[in-house]
């Protein structure tokens, strides 16, 4: 009996160490332009370990995109990511000519908020989901 409560608190706090602290703030869907079906997603993510950013998803589109912004010979162009590493302890921020994630192919449009689901991986290979409930909000050039 006492092997099993051992063995039991072993595999406890061994799946203590799996656990990942995700915080998201800042998050807002710029709302959809007229003529067009896309948006982008801005926010700012810190976690307490190492995780690769991998995707996402959200019931209002076709596709959730990973981009960034990049200058070159004075000619701003976006790239598609495959992944963005979320470092141990820092923040990362998606913003406005950085880094950002692109919504892709609206099925429906959102009213005054959407749910996206981000998909992590960690350093183990475990996968980590993280739901936003994001407000969508007129802007301005550069700001929410």
């Amino acid at each position: 009996m006492k092997k099993l409560i051992g063995l039991g608190l072993y595999w406890g706090l061994a799946s203590l160490g799996f656990a990942q602290e995700i915080t998201i703030t800042e998050a807002w869907v710029r709302s959809i332009r007229q003529g067009t079906q896309n948006s982008v997603l801005y926010l700012n993510i810190h976690s307490d370990q190492r995780l690769s950013l991998v995707g996402g998803d959200s019931p209002l589109t076709e596709a959730v995109e990973l981009h960034s912004m990049q200058l070159t010979n004075d000619i701003m162009s976006m790239k598609k990511l495959e992944t963005i590493t979320i470092p141990s302890k820092q923040w990362v921020s998606f913003k406005p000519g950085g880094l950002h994630i692109m919504l892709l192919g609206f099925k429906k449009l959102p009213d005054k908020e959407m749910n996206i689901t981000l998909h992590f991986v960690n350093d183990k290979q475990q996968k980590i989901q993280k739901t936003l409930k994001v407000p969508v909000v007129q802007t301005g050039p550069s700001k929410p």
